[in-house]
């Protein structure tokens, strides 16, 4: 949780209890016989609101997609049953909890407005700018909300969620047009229900003229306001102090809810309002991120697959134990033998004494046993076989030892420089460790450069030995994640738990990485947590020239023009929030010089955000070579200049 935001949040809780016990103190006395009548409800709610809080800052704020439409639900049934209650002050905006105090729905509808909105957004925000998406379910939110609260009638709570709508609507990115209509629709919605419910014309009248005449009416409905204005007054400057409010002693009839503020500028000032008016407006100006992510693990990565950007990393470059993460680099070397054909799936593998003696996760095999190197590979992916990767690292170097040497060598070609292995498993031995970055780093070389991998690491339950020996997958997410690809899980007494976790949603594959999770259970949520913010959070966007490139003229080549072609490289991982109406620009010299190579810059293709920010510049390259034009060539072209004209 967020420090300065939590220490801001507690002073103004606290500051609005002392308010609250100053400005309900005669009132309570006098209606209650108790002073503390009203401060002791609130007490109890702001506890249970500081333990709420405490609690959703554990929780991996996805969920609050799960829980945005049961809550509107709720809310929709709690405003329709309010309307069935008796009266409670003049209005039926509450629902009377006997023994706990009362219960306004309309609270509650506000913060389901706010979820389910976010939800859509979170969901749709390539598609806000469409009629379908961007205005018709927010409309119908609104409309069902704010139609139940007028009712009520609450004219003031109607205004205020159809403008905490509208906000979300257009920070959302709802069309500038549909963003007018949608306020059209509105206005319209607004004069329907002046025609359907008269009743409510002449309430909203007169809480109007009140506010802009109170004197025209002091003893009814401007009394309120009245009053208020003159604790407003006598306050001055510096307030008459703490506790010292005259006109809370029952001249402001309801001194502890709506003009409570009234009292705290008697007592405390014009500088006293100020500073509490400051202290809401640094709510606005304290930085908090809801996508923070709050993991058990105390190291972490999340790493994009085909640009290998890091979206997140926490303590990442610690070296620590891997357990069976380590299968990775065995898993990459023997893929690399399978590509470069040294290797074969069919090939027969014949289990040594030193691999059957493996202990911790295995496949039981026996010395002098056979097996094919994809029944091996299955193995190790599923059920993470010790006796599985040491069979497959000594027939491929000859020994463990042999297999391990090649396993460093392969880390330092990676860029692996917090890793040593001392063993092909990942069971614990002195000086066997790596990091979270270290282990995207070779994930990421496995699951790209060896794609068939995945048809190993996805399999969820699948059987050796003709059916004899079941498999089930070590790793939860292929069977419980959507989009999940792998990759390997690990545990020791010493290491705890581990995973380096894939998974692919439109066209994106991530990286996530968990060491040291305190409990199996944790290291899931943990990878989970990761691979949500990454997939909510961030686009992979693969650029195409939106017309054809042009070609550009060579100077003294064998041919006229040499045609410019777009990098293979031309994918950009981009927040979600840039990642639409992306624009091109083309930028290419008048001419060049020949000699040109193919693959040689010509210029850039510039993509820029919808707001005309540079997002970035991609390589545009010759596509072909172009030599330069010899003596002979020259003269040749000379005379058909001088002749031909051409």
């Amino acid at each position: 949780m967020d420090l300065p935001f939590l220490v801001l949040v507690l002073t103004l809780v606290a500051f609005g209890l002392v308010m609250l016990c100053s400005a309900s103190s005669a009132v309570a006395l006098y209606r209650r016989q108790d002073a503390f009548a009203y401060v002791r409800p609130q007490l109890l709610y702001a506890a249970m609101g500081l333990g709420a809080m405490w609690m959703a800052s554990r929780v991996d704020y996805h969920i609050y997609h799960k829980l945005a439409w049961p809550l509107l639900a709720l809310s929709l049934v709690l405003l329709t049953a309010v309307l069935f209650m008796p009266e409670y002050n003049g209005c039926k905006r509450w629902i009377v909890l006997p023994g706990l105090g009362t219960l306004q729905p309309s609270e509650i509808a506000k913060f389901a407005v706010v979820l389910v909105f976010a939800h859509i957004i979170a969901l749709n925000h390539d598609r806000m700018d469409s009629f379908a998406v961007g205005v018709v379910p927010f409309a119908l939110v609104l409309g069902a909300v704010a139609v139940l609260m007028l009712l009520e009638p609450h004219l003031s709570g109607t205004v205020l969620i159809l403008g905490i709508g509208a906000v979300l609507m257009f920070v959302g990115g709802t069309g500038l047009r549909w963003f007018v209509l949608a306020g059209v629709g509105g206005a319209g919605a607004i004069g329907a229900a002046i025609v359907i419910m008269p009743d409510l014309v002449p309430y909203a009248a007169s809480r109007l003229s009140s506010w802009l005449d109170p004197f025209a009416d002091p003893l009814g409905d401007g009394h309120q306001t009245i009053q208020s204005l003159y604790a407003i007054g006598s306050g001055g400057a510096a307030g008459l102090g703490l506790g010292n409010s005259r006109q809370k002693h029952l001249f402001v009839p309801e001194p502890q809810n709506d003009f409570i503020f009234s009292i705290l500028c008697e007592e405390l000032g014009f500088v006293g309002a100020c500073a509490v008016i400051l202290l809401f407006a640094l709510l606005l100006c304290v930085p908090v991120r809801a996508d923070e992510l709050t993991l058990d693990a105390p190291s972490a990565l999340l790493m994009e697959k085909q640009t290998g950007t890091v979206l997140f990393a926490k303590d990442e470059h610690t070296p620590r134990e891997p357990a069976s993460v380590t299968k990775v680099m065995t898993l990459l070397l023997t893929m690399e033998a399978i590509d470069s054909g040294a290797l074969s799936y069919d090939d027969t593998v014949t289990g040594s004494a030193h691999a059957a003696s493996m202990g911790g996760s295995q496949i039981w095999l026996k010395e002098g046993e056979q097996m094919r190197v994809e029944d091996l590979i299955k193995a190790v992916c599923v059920v993470s076989g010790n006796d599985a990767a040491v069979a497959l690292g000594e027939h491929l170097a000859g020994s463990e030892e042999a297999f391990v040497a090649r396993m460093n060598e392969r880390a330092k070609e990676l860029g692996m420089n917090d890793t040593h292995f001392v063993n092909c498993t990942g069971l614990p031995a002195d000086g066997h460790v790596t990091s979270a970055y270290d282990i995207a780093l070779m994930s990421r070389e496995l699951i790209w450069r060896h794609p068939d991998i995945r048809r190993f690491t996805t399999i969820w339950m699948d059987s050796l030995r003709d059916g004899t020996s079941m498999l089930v997958n070590t790793n939860k997410l292929v069977r419980f994640y959507p989009g999940a690809t792998g990759l390997k899980t690990g545990s020791t007494d010493s290491a705890k738990y581990c995973i380096s976790a894939t998974a692919e949603k439109d066209g994106m594959e991530l990286i996530a990485v968990i060491l040291g999770g305190s409990t199996s259970d944790k290291r899931f949520s943990d990878a989970k947590a990761l691979l949500n913010y990454g997939f909510a959070a961030y686009s992979l966007v693969t650029v195409t020239p939106e017309s054809p490139l042009p070609a550009v003229p060579v100077t003294l080549g064998t041919q006229k023009t040499v045609q410019s072609v777009l990098t293979s490289e031309n994918a950009l991982l981009l927040e979600k929030s840039r990642a639409n109406g992306l624009t091109q620009a083309v930028s290419l010299p008048e001419s060049i010089d020949a000699p040109v190579e193919e693959g040689e810059p010509l210029g850039t293709l510039d993509i820029f955000d919808a707001d005309g920010t540079p997002v970035a510049s991609l390589p545009l390259l010759a596509g072909e070579s172009i030599s330069h034009l010899t003596w002979s060539e020259l003269f040749c072209r000379l005379l058909k200049l001088a002749y031909c004209g051409a």
